[in-house]
């Protein structure tokens, strides 16, 4: 296993963060591990989710969702963004993510935007909400906002103009030798 480093905008320890930087916050359950592609230095997995309650943003029923991790298709070594396991098909967790919609999925915030729940009793009692999901839902109250960084836009920087020198000289008169020489004023 390799282990690629990350630096984060957010602080991915603190909940409220994570739920100002995050564009949708649900529970859902693994269906199936969709596809592993390579977008910049470290290979990406999807999964295929089936959401069973929205917290925040907007989902659709079932959403692929994207981890930054996986198995490095070049060289079948598996890659893990700061030993960040990856998400189990079978498993239900609490997702925090931000949606590509280029891509059209959503990729987890690394770290601490998926907490595995424990499983369902299958509806037969009704079962307290997990903790994490409580204390999500408190977050998301407590929210802090994630500036989007800007493009940086600089005024154009003015290119130097070329000085130029004018020099003007004093009219001349004629030598007897035909050289040109300055005239001197009077005193």
């Amino acid at each position: 296993m390799t282990r690629a480093e990350a630096a984060y905008v957010i602080d991915v320890e603190d909940p409220r963060q994570v739920a100002g930087f995050a564009d949708a916050i649900f529970v859902g359950t693994v269906v199936e591990q969709v596809a592993t592609t390579t977008r910049i230095a470290i290979p990406e997995t999807q999964f295929t989710v089936d959401v069973s309650e929205v917290l925040a943003g907007e989902v659709a029923d079932t959403v692929v969702v994207n981890q930054q991790g996986g198995v490095d298709p070049s060289t079948g070594e598996t890659v893990l963004l700061e030993e960040d396991p990856l998400i189990q098909v079978g498993r239900t967790y609490l997702l925090a993510t931000r949606y590509n919609a280029e891509l059209d999925f959503y990729t987890l915030v690394p770290q601490t935007g998926h907490e595995e729940l424990p499983a369902s009793n299958g509806g037969n009692n009704r079962q307290a909400e997990p903790d994490a999901v409580t204390q999500m839902r408190e977050a998301i109250a407590n929210a802090i906002p994630y500036d989007e960084p800007r493009p940086r836009v600089t005024a154009p920087q003015e290119t130097p103009q070329e000085s130029i020198t004018t020099t003007v000289s004093e009219p001349t008169e004629e030598s007897s030798t035909g050289a040109s020489t300055p005239s001197v004023p009077p005193r």
